[in-house]
């Protein structure tokens, strides 16, 4: 339920976006189960894109409490009610639990992700980016290391001494 409401609310193409769905989704299971944090992330990412702030706001604080808030959604409701420092603080932390984790991401929290850094004027870098290029810098030390390494190798061990004569 809670994934069905999430792509609901939260699709991709804005124009297949069900929040009338996605709210009665998300209300219908937090009837059966007020304790998932995951639904409440739901209902308040619905309301968010409806514009109800307020209301987006309780439900992400109440997620928040239960252990399951996207920090990146709650980074957009402050942002939209005008609370850019609190905005840039949720989008932080939310960046520091990603880094954390060091998993791969789901299509979904990037998307939100990528999402907030937009209203909040950061420059998204993927994941992907920033590890293939973790990959090419150590695999640069490497061939470096092993260059020096066989440089050594290749080079007399004295040098300075004439070689000597064959008798």
């Amino acid at each position: 339920c809670a994934l069905c409401a999430q792509c609901l609310a939260a699709c991709r193409d804005p124009s297949e976006r069900d929040l009338d769905r996605a709210l009665k989704v998300a209300r219908r299971a937090l009837e059966l189960r007020p304790d998932l944090g995951e639904m409440w992330t739901a209902l308040g990412a619905a309301q968010l894109r409806q514009g109800a702030l307020n209301t987006a706001l309780a439900s992400l604080q109440k997620a928040e409490k239960l252990g399951n808030a996207s920090l990146f959604l709650l980074a957009m409701v402050h942002h939209r009610r005008g609370d850019i420092d609190q905005a840039r603080q949720y989008f932080e932390l939310g960046e520091q639990r990603l880094a954390e984790i060091h998993s791969g991401w789901s299509t979904l929290v990037r998307r939100l992700r990528n999402e907030a850094a937009g209203l909040l004027g950061i420059t998204p870098i993927s994941r992907e980016k920033s590890e293939e290029e973790e990959k090419k810098t150590e695999q640069l030390k490497n061939e470096n290391s092993e260059s020096v390494g066989q440089e050594a190798a290749d080079s007399p061990a004295d040098a300075e001494s004439p070689p000597s004569a064959e008798r």
